[in-house]
């Protein structure tokens, strides 16, 4: 029995050590400031709409976010996403100051850093009042993150529901978000 709670600690002990050398060594090439938001437009309220399909375990929806331009020289509204499905077409932003649309040049959505780039034609003034509007659709997974599928048996027969879990950063696999904590 000695032998054995000796060998344990030296056991566990092992893998916390390399994966401590791992994590510094990641430290050294990730620069974390890549994750970030660049905080060039800036989110005051949210209107969500989602709907989930159990047919195929799918949902689709729809996002109003009003904004405020914080920064001068803005051409790109970025937010986060993740695993979702937006098209162009499917995202539309309006100078509320000036009740007009605004003209997209181009939409990205960047898989690695979880992002969803709005490319405008022109520059957006310091605190232009914007209406951003973006459909998407996704996929209920059953990871427990973001909007998720789970199930409950009833009577021998099984019964779908959909479930968030949005902290901290996981709305982004629900609707694109600027869900930095």
């Amino acid at each position: 029995l000695t032998r054995l709670l000796i060998f344990l600690p030296l056991v566990l002990s092992s893998p916390i050590e390399k994966n401590f050398a791992l994590n510094n060594a990641l430290k050294a090439t990730v620069n974390t400031s890549d994750y970030r938001l660049p905080g060039n437009v800036w989110p005051s309220s949210y209107t969500l709409t989602i709907v989930p399909d159990f047919g195929n375990f799918t949902f689709y929806g729809q996002v109003v976010i009003t904004a405020i331009v914080t920064k001068n020289n803005t051409n790109d509204i970025i937010l986060n996403q993740s695993n979702l499905k937006i098209a162009q077409s499917d995202v539309n932003v309006t100078d509320l100051n000036k009740s007009a649309r605004i003209n997209i040049q181009n939409v990205l959505l960047d898989d690695v850093l979880q992002r969803l780039h709005i490319q405008c034609s022109a520059s957006l003034p310091v605190s232009t009042n914007l209406s951003i509007s973006i459909s998407f659709s996704g996929v209920l997974q059953d990871n427990m993150l973001g909007f998720y599928k789970s199930s409950y048996e009833e009577n021998n027969v099984t019964k779908w529901m959909a479930i968030t879990q949005f902290e901290s950063t996981y709305a982004r696999q629900a609707f694109p978000c600027f869900d930095e904590p």
